[in-house]
């Protein structure tokens, strides 16, 4: 009787191996599918995005020494300004 329940047991664990053995194989699957889908689509959108980047950065560079210039200027205005009315 013993054998019947080991037997009975040892068949239920194979079927439970064999059927995460068939999750594991659909998860890989899934997991390649991303993989080839997915990040290859975001991979292109990032490499796309790069020129953007590049263009945003160097307006941003251009935007920083323009905005000090003007800050220059205008603290040399000020400047002029005020020693205009103290000088008379």
């Amino acid at each position: 009787m013993q054998n019947v329940v080991s037997g009975m047991a040892a068949k239920e664990l194979l079927d439970d191996v064999h059927d995460i053995d068939k999750r594991l194989v659909h998860m890989e699957a899934m997991m390649q599918t991303m993989k080839d889908n997915h990040l290859h689509h975001i991979e292109t959108d990032i490499a796309s995005m790069k020129g953007s980047i590049d263009k945003i950065d160097g307006r941003m560079f251009y935007g920083v020494i323009a905005f000090f210039f003007q800050a220059l200027l205008i603290s040399f205005g000020v400047i002029a300004y005020l020693a205009n009315i103290v000088m008379g």
